[in-house]
């Protein structure tokens, strides 16, 4: 295959888990995947106020995660925390029922 076929098979979404719009954010995957306890304990890390001292830099948690047996970047952590993921704009995007 070429890399023109394989782009465009990937800007389709065939064979990518993160395109297209209904597909979630790389976090929201992995929260597909984990158990409750291990989705409270993400998103109170995940949202811990920047004034914390305990809180985990992107970095921190993307280690965990990978040490977790999960794949992903410290930039999907970090557009999760400031809602520019698939999971907010998605949102921000329907309509108002109002």
């Amino acid at each position: 295959m070429s890399i023109a076929e394989r782009a465009e098979r990937i800007r389709e979404g065939s064979t990518s888990p993160f395109r297209g719009p209904g597909q979630p954010c790389p976090i929201a995957l992995i929260m597909s995947q984990m158990t409750e306890e291990d989705i409270e304990t993400l998103e109170r890390e995940l949202w811990r106020p920047h004034t914390d001292r305990g809180r985990l830099t992107a970095p921190e948690l993307t280690q965990i995660l990978e040490e977790e047996g999960y794949t992903l970047s410290k930039i999907a952590v970090e557009r999760h925390r400031r809602q520019e993921c698939r999971c907010f704009k998605r949102r921000s995007q329907e309509p108002s029922t109002s």
